[in-house]
């Protein structure tokens, strides 16, 4: 920002404004203004000298360098202005005493202001008012002027407004019909008509104005100016009808506002929106009385392409107590900076308010016009109804009224008439100072003061400021307050003051203050009094205050609404002299706040221990200081029951009243865990479940759940070891509900001594036998057998029993066994069990027969006995028989008898039955024999035979040191079965192997007569020592597999007759299978045993066959020379 001197001219659209000087006439105070509405001219020229820089202290005069040329006009006391040429050389007026007042009314101003409808208006007694403009005590420029509105309300309209107001009800819808009609104003019609060409005999129309312009930037100037001076036009209606002018077309407005001060707040300004304006000038001396909403009508304009804007006064060149205020401007602000910073291409936009009351110029304040351009503020009169102290020869220093763009004070000329002893006294330039003074808000600015030297009063008031035009000040603004540059933008402002003045020196003055808004707030001025004074300018003690006259004007501040607030005091001094002044009152909003801590989840037992302190983060008091004391602090209730987030409202009350407010949740976890009591059996392996105590859980919302869908974790657990049996123990478990939240609860674990008990069965008596059999089952009585419960167990926990040892069931003994269980717990049981394991008492008992032909024969007769395992009798249908007697055929028939008994025991016994011829003798039978021939179970010295024999030839059935035969051995050969070495016959063994009694098929002399069927068998059984299927031999026994004589054979028993040798040779032999081995296996530790069963054979009926085999065999015998020319029988084994 820079302040210079200057030379150059003034000029607005070909006019030069020129103020030459104040006159005052014999009937009030006069101004002197010039115009000349002429070409430029060199004449014109102004010269002024202003300083630039900082004060030093002392008083820097401002003096001009030469006397302006000027064109004076005089105001007279109707407020017309007369014009006088006062040539080269200018003299100004001296004034003369006069009782007109600058406020008071003429013929053209109102009579009285509007009462309503309007913002700011000014009345008789106070012409600057209505914006809360004037100059106080010292001097200073006062206003209640708004902040300025957001730049952006003045944006481009939107693109539909012309659309709506074109169409508005009443538009004619012909576009060759003539919208002439459309005017109120004749005065505005003629301008139209006039911009657009038309002549007389044309008719305005909607195709007329569609069809005007030629191009871009085509424009059509509106203006009602007729020979330089601005026609007025009392009605805007009809511009409307341009809103169809092609859409590149823009006007150029220019009228003057025909509305008295009381009709000016009913014009209307809507019409100006059907246009696209390039320069807007209304001009009008009554914009303090616009209401807000027509000045805000007129900032909501499209200021998109406007480069030129004038608000400035009709009657510029005379006092206007009417013109638009600071709090006016303010409104209008953010439009006109809206025009200074548009990117039109027009470049050095012009917004001037010459002859208004603007004295702060400060809502421009952001201003960035980057290409430049300028505000005129020339010619503002201001009214400072605050009396100054001043008796005639005294010197007083008033401050610069005007604020520039930026706030600052602006320094400009400053005149006054200086008292020289004539009517009028001598206009000269006061002295200017650059002073750091307070404020009234208690800051400290730098200011511009002005000295004034016996100042000539006009009708008891000052009057100093801008005189000539030369005096304004021409202030530039290089760049924005962010340095962005402004390409020379300047401000060109300046004003005449008037102030009234008092003879007392009294003088009262205010601190500012500041305090906090509220419902509880209180204000005393008496707090607030800076200095009181009495007429003579006396300092009154401060204890005498409260006795002093003075007066709340306003009966502010209002302490219910915040902002900056004027209260006006009226002091009367002790001359009777009332002095006003003004206090500064800063009502703040209350700073008070509280903050509430983040959102909580609390448990329901605590919601009655929860208090509001425990919610509030912090909190600070009316004046924005942070306090710890939360006891103020309250809160809303929280409901312990109610399940999901409930909002708590925070309020805490500042010291004036003032509540504040904060919100939060609080969430009341309703989860819980309940138990119960357990036992639990005590033991090496015991386990304990943590759900066996839970019996119910719920989670944050109250809602039941499984329990085992609960996170439960044990925190503290049981001892469940032996040494705490009968023992309460309290365990601890944490659960973690779905919120994550975790809490504890206890239980009670009672650890018990098992109950398990095995028992087992004594004294299980099992028969030996192949198919006998036990299982543990067997030995544990489940009556007495329990878990560690004391729950009875069955067969179905058999696989939790073992037992040591186990018995051979094939072997007879007595076996004691030791069972074990271990219950769950790992708890041992044992208990014996014994098994008996006794012989079967099986018999099977049977005798051979002999019948005689045609004989009958049964089964059960050849049975002698026969019982089951435990010795009880049984019948011929238990045993089953093989094996047939033919008996109306001689010859001998082996029965085969078998009997199994309930465990397996095979028992088998033969019968011999001997069909015999009748009538012929008995014949010797097998079992014993005579000297002549023992047969087969006997023997002769010629053949000893197979079955036993006599003292010659002890034969088969036993042996002498002589020759031991087949059924036993000497010292001299031990043979298995019999047999020599030198004759291997007849169960002994040859050389190579020399019989063991189990015949193989590469020796078939080994006892068995397969292969060679001379082992001391017959034809039924080979020559097997232990086969139950052979009665000639003296040594069969009862039970197979041992060679234990238990059952003796037929060798001589009276109960078995044999049958003659004829007769056995004329029965066919009994074909049987060959017999299993009997095992006894002696390496098992059981010594269990696998019996042999014989397989049954069919006896075949006597036959031709017979015999022919029979020859066979002779003939076999024969050629082994062994039965030659001897004539004797020899036994026959058939394959």
């Amino acid at each position: 920002m820079q302040t210079t001197k200057r030379h150059y001219k003034m000029y607005k659209k070909g006019r030069f404004w020129v103020i030459a000087g104040i006159t005052v006439a014999t009937m009030g105070l006069t101004q002197v203004v010039g115009q000349a509405d002429t070409n430029e001219s060199a004449n014109n020229s102004i010269d002024t000298t202003v300083t630039s820089g900082q004060s030093t202290g002392s008083a820097v005069p401002l003096k001009t360098t030469g006397t302006p040329k000027v064109e004076s006009e005089s105001l007279t006391t109707t407020g017309k202005v007369e014009t006088k040429n006062q040539g080269d050389s200018e003299q100004p007026v001296k004034p003369a005493v006069s009782d007109a007042q600058p406020d008071e009314k003429t013929s053209a101003e109102p009579e009285t202001p509007a009462q309503s409808g309007t913002s700011d208006a000014q009345n008789n007694e106070k012409p600057a008012t209505g914006a809360g403009q004037e100059l106080n005590q010292n001097n200073e420029l006062t206003s209640d002027a708004a902040a300025p509105a957001d730049k952006d309300a003045a944006q481009p309209t939107a693109p539909n407004q012309k659309k709506a107001l074109r169409d508005a009800p009443g538009a004619p819808a012909d576009d060759d019909q003539d919208l002439s009609d459309q005017f109120e104003d004749p005065t505005l019609l003629a301008a139209v008509r006039k911009g657009m060409s038309l002549k007389d005999d044309q008719l305005l129309t909607k195709a007329a104005i569609k069809a005007y312009g030629h191009g871009y930037g085509q424009s059509l100037n509106v203006t009602t100016s007729v020979n330089g001076t601005v026609q007025p036009v009392t009605s805007l209606k009809g511009l409307e009808t341009l809103a169809d002018l092609p859409s590149r077309v823009s006007v150029n407005f220019q009228v003057a506002i025909g509305a008295s001060y009381k009709e000016m707040p009913n014009f209307d300004f809507t019409p100006l929106k059907a246009v696209t304006l390039r320069g807007l000038t209304l001009e009008t001396p009554y914009w303090g009385a616009a209401t807000d909403e027509q000045l805000r009508t007129i900032a909501d304009l499209d200021p998109h392409y406007i480069y030129d804007l004038d608000f400035g006064s009709s009657k510029s060149m005379s006092i206007n107590p009417y013109g638009m205020n600071n709090h006016q401007f303010a409104i209008l602000a953010p439009f006109v900076q809206a025009v200074l910073e548009n990117d039109y291409p027009q470049s050095n936009p012009v917004a001037s308010f010459a002859g208004n009351s603007i004295t702060d110029f400060s809502p421009l304040n952001t201003l960035s016009a980057h290409k430049g351009g300028r505000v005129t503020g020339f010619l503002q009169y201001a009214w400072n109804k605050q009396a100054v102290s001043y008796r005639q020869g005294d010197t007083v220093v008033v401050t610069s009224p005007i604020k520039g763009i930026h706030g600052e004070s602006i320094n400009y000329q400053v005149r006054y008439y200086q008292a020289d002893g004539t009517a009028s006294g001598t206009l000269v330039v006061a002295d200017a100072n650059q002073v750091a003074q307070k404020q009234a808000d208690g800051t400290t600015a730098t200011v511009w003061q002005y000295t004034l030297v016996n100042p000539q009063l006009f009708q008891g008031q000052l009057v100093y400021g801008q005189f000539y035009l030369s005096d304004g000040s021409y202030t530039t603004y290089p760049t924005d307050l962010n340095g962005q540059s402004m390409n020379g933008f300047d401000l060109l402002a300046g004003a005449l003051v008037f102030q009234p003045v008092t003879q007392s020196k009294a003088q009262i003055s205010f601190d500012p203050s500041e305090v906090v808004m509220g419902p509880n707030a209180t204000w005393n001025y008496l707090d607030h009094l800076a200095s009181v004074s009495d007429y003579d300018g006396n300092a009154i003690d401060t204890s005498e205050w409260a006795n002093l006259k003075i007066t709340n004007v306003n009966n502010g501040p209002d302490l219910t609404q915040a902002g900056q607030q004027t209260v006006t005091f009226a002091y009367t001094d002790d001359q009777g002299v009332v002095h006003s002044a003004t206090a500064i009152v800063n009502v703040l909003a209350s700073q008070a706040t509280i903050t509430a801590k983040d959102d909580q989840v609390v448990w329901p037992q605590d919601v009655s221990k929860l208090t509001a302190a425990d919610l509030v983060q912090s909190v600070t008091d009316a004046s924005g200081k942070a306090t710890t004391d939360f006891t103020g602090v309250t809160m809303t209730p929280i409901n312990a029951a109610q399940a999901g987030a409930q909002t708590v409202t925070l309020t805490y009350t500042d010291a004036v009243g003032n509540p504040v407010t904060a919100t939060m949740t609080v969430t009341v976890d309703l989860a819980s865990l309940t138990t119960k009591p357990t036992q639990v059996i005590a033991g090496p392996n015991a386990k304990w479940d943590y759900l066996s105590d839970v019996d119910s859980a719920t989670d944050s919302t109250g809602q039941s759940i499984d329990s085992k869908n609960a996170d439960v974790q044990v925190v503290t657990g049981p001892d469940l070891s032996d040494a705490m049996i009968g023992q309460p123990q309290t365990i601890v478990l944490a659960y973690t509900d779905n919120l994550g939240r975790t809490q504890q609860f206890t239980a009670v674990v009672t650890t018990v001594k098992t109950k398990a008990v095995v028992s087992g069965v004594q004294n299980v008596t099992i028969i030996a036998g192949p198919k006998a059999s036990w299982t543990l089952n067997d030995s544990i009585d489940w009556q007495k057998t329990f878990a560690a419960d004391g729950t009875q167990l069955s067969a179905a926990n058999l696989n939790q029993i073992t037992a040591t040892g186990t018995p051979n069931v094939q072997k007879p003994g007595t076996y004691t066994l030791t069972l074990r269980y271990v219950d769950a717990a790992g708890n041992l049981a044992t208990d014996t069990a014994t098994v008996n394991v006794v012989a079967s008492q099986a018999t099977l008992k049977v005798a051979d027969s002999q019948l005689k032909v045609g004989d009958t024969w049964q089964p059960g007769d050849n049975l002698v006995q026969v019982t089951d395992a435990t010795g009880q009798p049984l019948t011929v249908s238990a045993v089953t028989v093989s094996g047939t007697v033919d008996t109306s055929v001689a010859g001998t028939y082996p029965v085969t008898y078998t009997y199994t008994d309930i465990v397996g025991n095979v028992y088998t016994q033969t019968a011999v039955v001997t069909v015999v011829e009748a009538g012929k003798p008995d014949q010797p039978g097998d079992g014993g024999g005579t000297t002549t021939d023992p047969g087969n179970g006997g023997g002769t010295t010629t053949d000893p035979g197979d079955g036993g024999g006599t003292t010659t030839d002890p034969g088969d059935g036993g042996g002498t040191t002589t020759d031991p035969g087949d059924g036993g051995g000497t010292t001299t050969d031990p043979d298995n079965g019999g047999g020599t070495t030198t004759d291997p016959d007849n169960g002994g063994g040859t050389t190579t192997n020399p019989g063991d009694g189990d015949g193989i098929t590469t020796d078939p002399g080994n006892g068995d007569g397969i292969t060679d069927p001379d082992d001391g068998g017959n034809a039924v059984d080979s020559g097997n020592n232990n086969s139950t299927t052979d009665s000639g031999n003296g040594d069969t026994i009862t039970e197979p597999g041992t060679s234990d004589t238990v059952k003796p054979g037929n060798n001589g028993e009276t109960s078995q007759p044999t049958a003659p040798i004829e007769a056995q040779k004329q029965v066919a032999p009994v074909k049987t299978a060959r017999p299993a081995r009997t095992l006894t296996s002696t390496s098992q530790a059981d010594h269990t045993v696998a019996p042999a069963q014989a397989k049954a054979t069919a006896l075949p009926q006597t036959d031709e066959r017979a015999t022919g085999l029979a020859g066979i065999l002779v003939g076999v015998l024969g050629l082994t020379g062994l039965l030659a020319g001897l004539g004797a029988s020899h036994r026959r084994h058939e394959d």
